[in-house]
């Protein structure tokens, strides 16, 4: 696995790697790192260091991809909603996801025109704003909106 053997101090664990946590100063690993059955790496640093913590360390040495554009909502945080219609937005901007946690909820009428039926947001394992999605009802059928980046 590249980003275990990458980090100082790194061996085999069982199936997985431990290698010292890039996001603190480690002086002896504390940074599991596995391949789960969908492909996905794994990360928990047992000293306490959030995921996030750990993806941007990672990030800073080249370790971990930066988000693309395109990329869409599922497959960058495991969490999608099957048949969602993508909102159209200014294709000179980006997404940021998760969102700020400053950040309101986007105004589904007028981004629709209409309000919405029901809405759902979509949060991480922290409680985080991932994305938001928006259902509207219309002539006995069912519309749902959400990111499809």
């Amino acid at each position: 696995m590249e980003i275990a053997t990458a980090l100082p101090k790194n061996r085999r664990n069982g199936k997985g790697w431990v290698a010292c946590c890039p996001a603190h100063a480690d002086k002896h690993p504390s940074l599991s790192i596995d391949e789960g059955r969908d492909g996905k790496v794994l990360l928990h640093c047992h000293a306490g260091c959030t995921q996030d913590e750990v993806i941007d360390a990672l990030r800073d040495r080249g370790l971990w991809p930066e988000h693309r554009p395109g990329e869409n909502l599922h497959r960058a945080h495991g969490v999608g909603v099957k048949g969602v219609k993508k909102i159209d937005t200014p294709t000179n901007t980006l997404p940021v996801l998760p969102a700020p946690a400053t950040s309101p909820p986007p105004d589904f009428a007028a981004l629709l025109g209409t309000v919405p039926t029901d809405t759902w947001d979509y949060l991480d394992a922290d409680g985080r704003v991932l994305g938001y999605t928006a259902r509207v009802d219309r002539a006995g059928k069912k519309d749902v909106y959400g990111p499809s980046l």
